[in-house]
């Protein structure tokens, strides 16, 4: 599934244009997403924003809990820095899976690398389904 046209069809294009995310899914309750950084992505000292890392993150969950059957807002969200991307890192990679998905609240694991494959920070997200 296409998550990316998923969410622009709700709306969301402004937000996934200006961020430059690509995400997509191939099995229900998961999402995967790409971003290819940019300068407006770094910090002062050539890392890309922690804050970078979290909102890919949140919306990567946010795909997992759309493509399992969820429709709500993320109501709140946890993460541990695990250490810094390499000098050289062009892209960040997230993962996300839907951990337990309930009638009105669920819960989504992510996690962040680098493109040398390397393990940046996990998060954990509490979603409100807001259909229930």
């Amino acid at each position: 599934m296409n998550i990316s046209e998923e969410m622009l069809m709700n709306g969301r294009r402004d937000v996934l244009e200006k961020f430059g995310l690509k995400i997509e899914s191939d099995k229900e309750g998961t999402a995967r997403s790409e971003l290819e950084l940019q300068d407006r992505h770094w910090n002062l000292y050539h890392m890309p924003y922690g804050g970078v890392q979290f909102n890919m993150a949140d919306i990567t969950a946010g795909a997992a809990f759309l493509t399992a059957g969820g429709y709500g807002v993320t109501a709140s969200g946890n993460v541990d820095f695990l250490r810094p991307p390499a000098k050289d890192t062009k892209k960040l990679y997230c993962k996300a899976e839907v951990r337990k998905m309930g009638r009105r609240v669920s819960f989504v694991d992510a996690e962040v690398s680098d493109d040398a494959g390397t393990q940046l920070a996990t998060y954990s997200f509490v979603f409100v389904n807001t259909e229930a």
